[in-house]
């Protein structure tokens, strides 16, 4: 009977294990927060905060190049306009313009001390020096006929370069068109155009004295090509104006005026000249001069 009740009771055990869901094993115990409720949107508060002000921009550095303080020139010499002076020193250089730049073009040869100068206008400052506008005096020409430049008047410590010939500087005015001095230089013929011509040849002796400014091209007058600024008119005594020669490129040319006669005309008498100046309307006449005998004109018995 003992038996039989440990069998049963097994059997049991056995069968409640069979028939029945077992259980979950115990977990860990996790705590619940209940959600707070949502906020309606007009209880909502949203701090932003001050608003942060915007940095001030700094100001930029300038950054435009600032020019390099050159060298000054030193006291302001005291020459005007008409000026007559003189090279101070050897190997002075005259140039197109004042100032040492690309653009001042320097004129050759260079000038040796004691050269005579007539001054046109400044002083200019430029590059650390004074300059002067200057007319080279006594029939002198630079390379290309050039005899009107720019000079430097001192160094930089107003160590003189130019001046008077004496002590004193010399104040003058600019002097007027220099008077031409006529002289004639012979007759030849020649054949243009199957006409026979008598020319007579006839210079300005004292051409040196007109600076090559007078003979620029100036937009002005009849001439059937633009004129120079000086032009000269030829004149016969006894009947008036014969010529001009209205374009002339530099000085020298004065020496080279001709007087043409066709062979069958009678020549002037004798001639003079008149100088014009287009710039200033001054005007310089010569003293009448005889022509030398025709060509053609059968010699004397």
């Amino acid at each position: 009977m003992k038996r039989r009740s440990c069998l049963v009771a097994a059997l049991a055990v056995v069968l409640a294990s069979c028939g029945s869901n077992p259980s979950p094993p115990p977990s860990a115990s996790i705590p619940v927060v209940a959600a707070a409720p949502s906020p309606s949107p007009s209880s909502v508060v949203i701090d932003r905060g001050s608003p942060t002000p915007s940095p001030s921009p700094s100001p930029r550095a300038d950054r435009t190049p600032q020019p390099t303080p050159g060298p000054t020139a030193g006291p302001k010499p005291p020459y005007r306009r008409g000026a007559y002076l003189m090279t101070y020193t050897d190997r002075l250089r005259l140039r197109s313009a004042p100032g040492v730049g690309s653009d001042s073009v320097k004129y050759t040869p260079l000038l040796r001390g004691g050269t005579d100068l007539r001054v046109r206008s400044g002083p200019v400052e430029a590059d650390g020096y004074w300059w002067y506008r200057v007319h080279i005096e006594d029939g002198l020409e630079l390379d290309g006929g050039v005899t009107v430049g720019w000079l430097a008047a001192a160094d930089h410590d107003g160590e003189a370069w130019i001046g008077p010939p004496d002590t004193d500087p010399i104040d003058v005015e600019e002097p007027g068109l220099p008077e031409p001095v006529l002289v004639a230089t012979g007759v030849a013929t020649e054949v243009r155009d199957g006409v026979t011509y008598a020319n007579y040849g006839l210079s300005i002796s004292n051409w040196y004295e007109y600076g090559r400014e007078y003979f620029q091209q100036v937009d002005v007058g009849d001439c059937s090509i633009q004129p120079s600024r000086t032009y000269v008119d030829i004149y016969d005594v006894d009947f008036g104006y014969f010529y001009s020669y209205c374009w002339l490129d530099r000085p020298r040319e004065l020496t080279r005026l001709l007087l043409a006669v066709p062979e069958g005309s009678a020549p002037p008498r004798a001639v003079y000249v008149v100088m014009h100046d287009w710039y200033t309307g001054q005007e310089a006449t010569s003293d009448v001069i005889d022509l030398p005998e025709s060509p053609f004109m059968s010699p004397s018995p």
